[in-house]
């Protein structure tokens, strides 16, 4: 009885070794296809503006995209407006809100796909003489025609709005500040303080109602 459990281990021994060799070989084999690709990510340049063009051009980067076919794509809203093989991008309009760039590398078993936003496409302002409160004051109390329509080169585009002391919805943008003293919502504002940019051109506007309606 012995001597017949001694050759059955010998036996397992015989029978196990090659099973486990053959697994191994299989998990080898497996690993020889699966590829792993890297964690791409997106870089932008500032972009550069063009006196004679009066437009903007950008430069987009990628990295760990080896082996990759790439596209890059510029986009405003929901709607692509440039597309790009290298990443370079010229003749750019410029555009307050600033673009989304989008890439995406293709390989033959993966696409991979990184989005960005890009701001600082205005277009740079002379300095100008500087504005006062009281300069500002009359031209709102005035529903100025430059102020309903954001063209006074006085300010920034997008000049940020600060109203202290209103018990309404208070307006987010300047020209709404023209449509509530010309509706009578408010008789007329008083411009508390201004903040300026290095080229005095007004970046921040606090101001209160005077006469507001009451609240219905």
């Amino acid at each position: 009885m012995l001597i017949q459990e001694k050759m059955n281990t010998k036996v397992r021994k015989h029978i196990l070794i090659p099973i486990a060799t053959v697994a191994f070989g299989m998990l080898s084999a497996c690993g020889n296809f699966t590829r792993e690709h890297g964690n791409p990510t997106l870089n932008c340049e500032a972009p550069v503006y063009d006196d004679v063009t009066q437009t903007f051009s950008l430069v987009v980067m990628s990295d760990s995209t080896s082996g990759a076919a790439q596209t890059f794509a510029l986009i405003k809203g929901d709607s692509i407006i440039m597309e790009s093989n290298d990443g370079k991008f010229c003749g750019i309009p410029a555009f307050e809100e600033g673009y989304r760039v989008r890439m995406e590398a293709k390989w033959k078993d993966t696409t991979i796909v990184r989005t960005t936003h890009v701001a600082n496409f205005l277009v740079p302002c002379d300095s100008v003489e500087k504005m006062s409160a009281d300069e500002l004051e009359q031209l709102i109390n005035s529903c100025d025609r430059s102020i309903r329509r954001g063209s006074n080169k006085h300010l920034i585009q997008g000049v940020r709005l600060i109203v202290n002391d209103s018990r309404m919805v208070t307006p987010q943008m300047l020209p709404d500040v023209i449509t509530f003293i010309e509706n009578e919502v408010w008789q007329s504002v008083e411009v508390i303080s201004l903040e300026y940019d290095d080229n005095n051109l007004i970046t921040s506007i606090t101001l209160r109602p005077i006469g507001e309606q009451a609240e219905i």
